[in-house]
């Protein structure tokens, strides 16, 4: 038998979904099933063996004093009690639900703090695919968590964390394949111009390495809206744009960096004001998120998307931040990457 790629605490009340859960995923997980709000904070009690992912159900069936059952959303409670908990910040909580119920599901992760959703009726592929990712996510944040304590106390080198920031990125970019490299590139172009504009050796280091994470809270974006070829919709763009500070709460237990992670929460500002999350304008955006979003603006032109398959060429790009220079971006930015 093959070594099991991690433990998942699967919190159902539903004996159907949970045999078909078991039978699809007992040989490549160790199950662990929670039936009630009890049961669950029962697995979670010791700490030094959390499972590496929780799969959560929204709707439980309750039964009136009459005999007639009814749906109610008591996986939100749990939720909130499992977020509650600092120890528990790093095990990501993944909505399981019914096609039916995706609306709630988007709604949850935009306000609950859940990570993503996966249909209960989605093919086995796609189920593991995710459950795979946030498993090889949560990991990489532990390792940058132990490296970064490593770094403080002097007993792994400056090369060494940089290249698990570089391993989390990658994971991060692994989501779409559109954006293969995306964060190496941003992190090359921003540190390229922090050294235009003549910032010490410290900041431009600083800049270089939040270009590599400035998308970590991607990382929670349900694929089917990260992925989507058309149009969002109103609630799937609120989702997208929670990324920013998605991404803030991932990297502040990373001490290192903690004192330029608003870089990470502003790099969709724009000059005038219209960007978030904040709606900073002007020279009130830190000049590093300025920076960003040049740099980030640019490789979105240059590369395929989901939403554009062709690629503006550079010449038509660089014309593209020069047309918007004042308005979506800092002229000053524009005229160093230039």
């Amino acid at each position: 038998m093959s070594e099991k790629k991690g433990v998942v605490l699967f919190v159902e009340d539903e004996d159907p979904d949970i045999d078909v859960f078991q039978g699809e995923f007992k040989d490549d997980y160790e199950i662990r099933i929670a039936r009630n709000e009890q049961e669950c904070f029962s697995e979670l009690k010791n700490k030094s063996d959390l499972p590496d992912i929780i799969l959560l159900d929204i709707y439980w069936i309750t039964t009136s004093p009459s005999g007639e059952e009814t749906r109610h959303p008591l996986g939100i409670e749990i939720l909130k009690k499992i977020k509650a908990e600092r120890c528990l910040d790093i095990i990501p909580v993944i909505i399981y639900t019914r096609q039916g119920d995706a609306t709630d599901a988007l709604k949850i992760i935009k306000e609950g703090g859940a990570q993503d959703w996966i249909r209960k009726d989605g093919g086995k592929y796609e189920k593991a695919h995710r459950i795979d990712s946030w498993i090889k996510t949560k990991r990489l944040q532990e390792e940058l968590r132990q490296k970064e304590k490593e770094l403080v106390e002097e007993r792994t080198t400056r090369k060494t964390f940089f290249e698990i920031i570089k391993a989390f990125a990658n994971a991060i970019d692994s989501k779409d394949h559109y954006t293969h490299g995306h964060s190496e590139r941003v992190a090359k172009w921003a540190r390229e111009v922090a050294r235009r504009f003549g910032l010490y050796s410290t900041e431009i280091e600083a800049i270089e390495t939040i270009g590599l994470l400035h998308d970590v809270g991607k990382i929670g974006i349900p694929d089917n809206i990260l992925l989507k070829p058309g149009d969002l919709t109103n609630e799937e763009f609120e989702v997208i744009k929670k990324h920013p500070m998605d991404g803030v709460s991932i990297l502040r237990p990373i001490t290192y960096i903690r004192e330029w992670i608003h870089l990470v929460r502003n790099h969709h500002e724009k000059f005038d004001g219209t960007g978030y999350p904040d709606g900073f304008k002007g020279e009130k955006i830190p000049l590093g998120s300025r920076i960003l979003v040049v740099a980030d603006s640019y490789d979105a032109m240059t590369s395929s998307r989901p939403y554009r398959k062709m690629p503006l060429s550079s010449e038509k790009a660089k014309k593209e931040l020069s047309d918007k220079s004042g308005t979506q971006f800092d002229p000053k930015v524009v005229e160093k990457f230039l």
